[in-house]
């Protein structure tokens, strides 16, 4: 009777089993076919994770995932810049954008808005994919002589001016975004 390997289940011919070559190598070719340890492809076209140890290059993200058996862990790479996606009418003050690592989600540039912002408005939206698996929030510096404000970044990808600057008045200018990062799942 055969048996079959542990990480992919191709079936192993025993002693006693039958000489029957096209019962256990056509078998054995389709798993190894579908085990193939490095695939690549846009994220979209990721298989199921099934097979631990497989890697994926996922080309339109340019991130490296490994299976685990039971889901997808990225494990290299990065995304390029992305622009951000701003409410009202705030700006980019200068490089502002965002991009994904194996580990963390990092900005860089600076946002600014032409008048006083309000405290609890939404400077801009991250898409899924970008966003905090729990709030986060900051204190970033601005353009206007020592001010510093305080913004958060929610999980449904809205980021928030929280607070005025620090010393209670008038517009910061720009906020400056660059430091700013935080872990994804």
């Amino acid at each position: 009777m055969s048996i079959a390997t542990t990480r992919l289940g191709i079936l192993k011919p025993q002693g006693t089993d039958d000489n029957n070559v096209p019962l256990f190598f056509g078998p054995m070719a389709d798993t190894l076919d579908d085990a193939c340890i490095a695939l690549r492809g846009t994220i979209a076209s990721r298989p199921a994770a099934a097979i631990a140890g497989r890697i994926y290059e996922a080309t339109d993200e340019g991130l490296i995932y490994l299976d685990t058996g039971t889901t997808w862990k990225t494990i290299s790479g990065a995304t390029a810049w992305a622009s951000l996606s701003f409410s009202g009418t705030w700006a980019n003050a200068g490089f502002a954008g965002y991009k994904k690592t194996a580990t963390e989600i990092i900005f860089r540039g600076a946002v600014s808005k032409p008048t006083t912002p309000a405290g609890g408005e939404t400077m801009f939206t991250l898409p899924a994919g970008f966003r905090p698996t729990a709030g986060a929030q900051f204190y970033v510096p601005a353009s206007a002589a020592g001010f510093v404000c305080k913004i958060t970044f929610n999980t449904d990808g809205t980021v928030l001016y929280l607070a005025p600057p620090v010393d209670g008045g008038g517009n910061p200018g720009s906020l400056h975004l660059a430091g700013v990062r935080f872990p994804w799942a």
